[in-house]
């Protein structure tokens, strides 16, 4: 193996492994995304005393993830569509969606999202943001669904929206 001979230069055995990098991090979000799922479920089972009809509507497993495109990066809402790309928007909306009619809290945005720590408007103008997309793409109910009222958390609340 040949040694760098300049600073910042990989040595010509490591180049070839780079090809792996982006499918590796999409897997790796993918299983963070099937991991926070599983993870909502248990928890509405271990909260909740209800029947199974019931858990399915009230932690809305259904309608949130057929919202979410990560194929095309879209969000659909009632006839309409919403490009927002692979963006912070994007994760935003897809981490809101899959805890829909829960408050999450701001570090776990940060932590799922934005993967470490960011300022304190990371969250807030990534939320100004796609709520502004949303508007533009004719779903200003879904932009209005997402509640930042609570000091320190989000919520997408969807329950009376579908």
């Amino acid at each position: 193996m040949r040694a760098p001979s300049r600073p910042g230069e990989q040595s010509t055995e490591c180049q070839p492994l780079r090809y792996l990098l982006e499918p590796l991090r999409s897997l790796a979000t993918e299983l963070h995304t099937v991991a926070a799922r599983v993870e909502n479920v248990i928890s509405a089972i271990e909260t909740r005393d209800h029947s199974d009809a019931e858990l399915g509507r009230d932690i809305n497993i259904v309608a949130p993830l057929t919202l979410i495109d990560r194929t095309t990066f879209t969000v659909a809402w009632n006839g309409k569509s919403c490009y927002l790309g692979c963006t912070i928007q994007f994760r935003l909306i897809e981490s809101l969606a899959r805890h829909a009619n829960r408050l999450v809290a701001h570090q776990t945005l940060l932590d799922g999202v934005w993967h470490g720590p960011r300022s304190g408007s990371a969250i807030r103008n990534a939320v100004a943001s796609l709520r502004s997309k949303l508007v533009a793409a004719e779903m200003p109910d879904l932009a209005s669904a997402i509640d930042s009222r609570t000091r320190g958390h989000l919520g997408l609340m969807l329950r009376d929206r579908i």
